[in-house]
């Protein structure tokens, strides 16, 4: 059950404030991990420069975290860096 929701604020036709919050829920029935329920979550923020239509690069901090009710399934992460995004 994914939930996703890009925003995205533009301060000129160069620059842009992006941000992407995402939710997972996983719930698994059978197998191995029977009974195993996850949470996932994130935010990132970041600051988008487009050279083209179809070229950008955005710097962004994203927060990260997994919750479970198996203990070994639990993290948080925190990344910050640039992403060169591509468009066909």
């Amino acid at each position: 059950m994914p939930a996703v929701l890009g925003i995205e604020v533009k301060l000129d036709p160069k620059w842009s404030i992006v941000s992407t919050p995402l939710f997972e829920a996983y719930w698994f029935t059978d197998g191995l991990n029977s009974g195993r329920r996850d949470e996932l979550y994130s935010v990132d923020v970041g600051l988008r420069y487009s050279f083209a239509s179809n070229l950008s690069l955005t710097n962004t901090v994203l927060y990260e975290g997994r919750t479970s009710n198996v203990a070994i399934r639990h993290y948080r992460d925190l990344r910050i860096g640039p992403r060169l995004d591509f468009a066909f």
